[in-house]
């Protein structure tokens, strides 16, 4: 490492150690410095393995860190002046002759399977673009980077589940520390943007919930445009929970409210879906479903390809093939696919959250009103959200990664549970 490598490397480390001591944000989540700073060290060992993980274990050349790093360094390192460089990281102006050039220079700006779907890679490859300078070349600082955010996010979803859940311990071990959402969330990878996007929104929608107030919900919007330029389908899958949790307590009947809800929320897909392509959620499943598979198709490094269902671009199709992708997400990969340490960590959590989500049904107590709001909203995204992705998602590795936000819910909710009858103490 270069001198200014080792300098950016020490001050990003100490500057996010700092943030995670002093600053009100992470002290406001009950927990002692010494657990703060102690999930922030095993956050770092963890981007520290998905590095390893993507330098050893997968080909540099297909390896999704590696891409996004070396695109970002060539915005970063190629520009042909300054002004070239600002429009490209900021997407204005994108149709200038030199930004194009600069963009056909790298290598994953434009997917060649891509058709219809946002491009959520440029999100990251413009992340990286903005670091390179600073960090001067150091993929490991970009991985701190990326595990801080992650890190920031996961704090913001403990605080927003706090305000539904006492205690704070076996809390932020299901939020922080389950172990394919502990992994995958803290390397340079879309996943921790992802959880930031994630914490953002619950923080901002658990506050609305309590409270209105225009801070929160700007700070709610913000999530919807994050979500907009890195995972929509995300925001898509939980808008539903998000409804139901913020009008919750203005309807008495749950169980009538919660089908309403839904109900309402697919009669307005169908509506959207006949004014605009674009806002067509089924459609949207189409594109990349077919996205997916037209990368398997030319790909030659993916492996673990499973079948899944063909969606048709309507809701129909898209509500009656649901349940075979949240089969998929809850149990796949199967043991007779545990062929990798990856894939045997993923298929060993799912049957352990499994078990410890039918015992914390069965040994669960007395439910608050707040708590079954709680339970509700999870359900809702967890289920929507493992339907889409399931059907989505022929690549085993990928499903891995891409089920990370529905996690902490379940972990929370498995607390939950056991709390409501004194099964877990802090």
């Amino acid at each position: 490492m270069t001198a200014h490598q080792i300098i950016a490397f020490l001050t990003v480390l100490g500057l996010s150690s700092f943030a995670i001591i002093r600053f009100k944000l992470f002290k406001a989540t009950g927990l002692s410095v010494t657990w703060r700073l102690g999930l922030w060290g095993l956050k770092i060992l963890a981007s520290i393995a998905v590095l390893l993980l993507y330098t050893h274990f997968y080909p540099k050349e297909t390896a999704d860190l590696y891409k996004y790093f070396q695109d970002g360094k060539t915005i970063a390192t190629k520009s042909p002046d300054f002004a070239t460089y600002i429009r490209t990281i900021s997407g204005v102006d994108m149709d200038n002759p030199q930004v194009t050039k600069l963009t056909n220079s790298t290598n994953h700006w434009n997917r060649k399977y891509l058709d219809g779907v946002w491009n959520d890679n440029r999100s990251i490859i413009r992340i990286n673009a903005v670091l390179y300078p600073i960090s001067g070349g150091s993929i490991l600082t970009h991985s701190i980077v990326f595990a801080f955010l992650a890190y920031l996010g996961l704090s913001l979803l403990l605080l927003g589940m706090q305000r539904f859940i006492s205690g704070e311990k076996w809390l932020a071990i299901a939020v922080f520390l389950i172990p394919n959402l502990f992994l995958w969330s803290s390397g340079l990878l879309k996943e921790a943007i992802l959880m930031l996007n994630t914490g953002i929104l619950f923080f901002a929608a658990s506050a609305l919930y309590e409270k209105f107030s225009i801070k929160h919900l700007l700070l709610l919007l913000l999530s919807f445009v994050l979500f907009f330029m890195t995972k929509i389908y995300v925001l898509i899958c939980i808008f539903p929970a998000l409804l139901y949790l913020l009008f919750a307590k203005q309807f008495k009947r749950k169980i009538a409210y919660f089908f309403s809800i839904h109900i309402v929320v697919i009669l307005i897909m169908i509506f959207a879906g006949l004014t605009s392509e674009k806002l067509d959620f089924a459609h949207i499943i189409d594109r990349k479903q077919q996205d997916f598979v037209n990368m398997v198709e030319i790909s030659e490094e993916v492996g673990s390809k499973v079948e899944v269902p063909n969606v048709e671009p309507n809701i129909f199709s898209v509500i009656s093939k649901a349940p075979v992708g949240i089969y998929h997400s809850i149990l796949r990969p199967h043991p007779t696919e545990w062929n990798s340490p990856v894939k045997l960590l993923a298929g060993l959590e799912n049957y352990a959250l499994l078990f410890l989500l039918l015992l914390a049904v069965f040994k669960s107590g007395k439910i608050e009103t707040k708590h079954w709001h709680f339970l509700g909203f999870s359900i809702a995204f967890v289920l929507i959200f493992y339907a889409i992705i399931g059907l989505s998602t022929p690549v085993l590795g990928a499903l891995v990664r891409y089920k990370i936000p529905a996690l902490p819910f379940i972990g929370a909710c498995i607390v939950l549970l056991l709390k409501s009858n004194n099964r877990l103490r802090e």
